[in-house]
């Protein structure tokens, strides 16, 4: 029998170590997921840009359109990004056609965001963590907030932008959620087995996809080691 259910299994492309781990398997009463690229389809567009007009986009590293400005500066540091959000923003930017100029300094801040230097300009993009660490001023974050909050009730991801320390605007992503993601989670509850989220997105945005896959446990902001140690507990 376990042979034969080993069998079945991998040929729905799902591979079993052995008859062990098969067995243990009727012991799980809680699965956590991730959400981008687990329950989401992992293909997030971009869908709003939004300059913040008093502050550093007025003065953005590439001439043009303000809009069109900011998101050219976030590009290139993206480029150097391996993130899935980062695909999003790098193909906008390709879309409209606009130039990047090269980044320098990149570094990836895990589970907040990126920054790099741009011709000359330090850029910062992600979280308002990382913005407050890059020395923004505590009142234009909260006015990025302000600005982010509505699309995070949208299920979209918000990346807060800062130039030089700062505030700049801010780029929105959206990643539908996979076509079978609801249907999967409610099999998963009649079987008995509670379907936990894990994501280091923001608490409004990881609430939204939870109420719309009606999954009641979900925990947001987590860096990758908070997500094993919630594992481990």
């Amino acid at each position: 029998m376990i042979v034969s259910a080993i069998t079945s299994a991998a040929r729905n492309g799902v591979l079993i170590k052995g008859g062990a781990s098969l067995e243990r398997m009727a012991e799980v009463n809680v699965v956590a997921f991730d959400k981008t690229g687990t329950l989401t389809v992992g293909r997030p567009v971009l869908t709003d840009c939004l300059p913040l007009l008093s502050h550093a986009a007025n003065d953005l590293p590439l001439p043009g359109h303000a809009a069109d400005d900011l998101l050219a500066a976030a590009a290139a540091v993206e480029l150097a990004s391996e993130h899935p959000l980062a695909q999003a923003v790098v193909t906008a930017a390709a879309e409209r056609k606009l130039q990047p100029a090269a980044c320098e300094d990149f570094a990836a801040v895990v589970g907040a965001g990126a920054v790099g230097t741009v011709a000359g300009r330090r850029i910062c993009l992600g979280s308002s963590r990382l913005l407050e660490d890059e020395g923004v001023p505590a009142d234009q974050r909260q006015q990025l907030e302000q600005l982010a909050e509505p699309l995070r009730q949208q299920a979209k991801t918000v990346m807060l932008v800062a130039i030089d320390g700062q505030a700049a605007g801010l780029l929105a992503v959206a990643d539908p959620l996979k076509p079978d993601a609801a249907a999967m989670l409610a099999q998963l509850r009649e079987a008995g087995v509670e379907p936990v989220m894990l994501s280091g997105d923001h608490a409004a945005t990881v609430a939204a996809v939870a109420r719309e896959l009606g999954i009641s446990r979900a925990e947001a902001g987590l860096s990758p080691q908070q997500k094993h140690d919630q594992i481990a507990a």
